[in-house]
């Protein structure tokens, strides 16, 4: 039997991008237009090693994820817009990392997982609705939506595919709980956006010990 840290360490890592099976990956919004391997120093964290290949300038916009957390759990999701030099962007985000990220850090950093910082293309939401969903051993359950825009009239009759789609995202994943976030696209498309554990008290507990 698992301790509650190595439950809460089993649960972070089954979603990294990198990790997720090829079926969730072929239904997400987005994927990593870059990824760079990452160390802690002290509080936060630094490149481990710079690729050769990295453009100097950001391509185009883009939002980043440490692990599976983004700056958004700190109130601001942070974009680094076209053109903007990336190293320097990089480093500095780096060096503020959110209360969440350091803790979900712990999962790759205790186990000798290499950490990364993804870097995904930007995707304005402002006609895209959104809606979460709880996955566990008791079924699919509607949590909340977002209506905005385009999508918002289409989004009723999306609700059965993303229900779908929640049921078989819980049965590729380990068997525990999880929050999925859906996007409705303005043309009625259906896409995962993300997945959030759901990390018990005792796991919480023991990834901030």
């Amino acid at each position: 039997m698992s301790t509650p840290l190595e439950s809460a360490q089993a649960k972070l890592l089954a979603l990294d991008v990198e990790r997720l099976p090829p079926p969730l990956r072929a239904a997400s919004l987005n994927q990593p237009a870059f990824s760079i391997e990452v160390k802690a120093v002290g509080a936060a964290f630094e490149v481990e090693r710079w690729p050769a290949a990295m453009p100097a300038e950001a391509p185009r916009d883009l939002f980043g994820k440490l692990g599976i957390k983004s700056w958004r759990d700190g109130g601001s999701l942070r974009p680094i817009f076209r053109g903007m030099p990336l190293r320097a962007v990089v480093d500095r985000l780096l060096s503020q990392p959110t209360a969440a990220q350091r803790v979900a850090a712990r999962a790759w950093l205790d186990t000798g997982t290499p950490l990364k910082l993804h870097l995904f293309p930007y995707i304005d939401f402002t006609q895209v609705s959104e809606v979460r969903w709880q996955v566990d051993a008791r079924g699919v359950r509607f949590v909340s939506a977002c209506q905005r825009g385009q999508s918002a009239g289409l989004l009723g009759g999306a609700m059965p595919r993303m229900r779908a789609l929640a049921t078989r995202i819980g049965a590729a994943l380990p068997p525990t709980a999880h929050i999925v976030e859906f996007a409705c696209l303005p043309d009625g498309e259906v896409r995962l956006v993300e997945i959030n554990p759901g990390l018990e008290l005792p796991e919480l507990r023991a990834l901030t010990a």
